[in-house]
């Protein structure tokens, strides 16, 4: 049995209703990029099928290697994306102290008052005494 322009359309229908189904169900970004990849996947496997039956070109080739760089600069983009989310949400814990001296200078200087006044913070300080 020899495979013929047949099969690679029903298998790119597939592909595609498959991708369509993951894009509808699922309800974060990485599941639907998932689908979209599968749909792209579909449209790359009808143009290379079409170029293979159609004698001496190639530009089915040429148009499915754009789509998969277009998919690549896609994905790289989003895992850039969540990479830069990510080192925003380091804990606090984990970045290193300030210097004794560098946090003595952030609060306010103290206020020296007259004989029988209590010395403390500026009355409208936010500090505890």
């Amino acid at each position: 049995m020899t495979i013929g322009l047949t099969h690679y359309l029903i298998l790119a229908a597939l592909l595609f209703c498959c991708g369509l189904f993951v894009m509808t169900t699922k309800r974060n970004a990485v599941g639907i990029l998932i689908g979209v990849e599968l749909v792209l996947n579909a449209a790359c496997l009808n143009l290379v099928a079409f170029s293979r039956y159609r004698v001496g070109t190639i530009d089915g080739q040429i148009a499915a290697l754009f789509i998969i760089v277009l998919a690549a600069a896609v994905y790289l983009a989003v895992v850039l994306w969540l990479g830069k989310r990510a080192a925003a949400r380091i804990a606090p814990a984990s970045v290193p102290a300030a210097p004794a001296e560098s946090r003595a200078r952030t609060r306010p200087p103290r206020v020296v008052r007259a004989a029988g006044q209590e010395a403390g913070w500026p009355s409208g300080s936010a500090l505890p005494r």
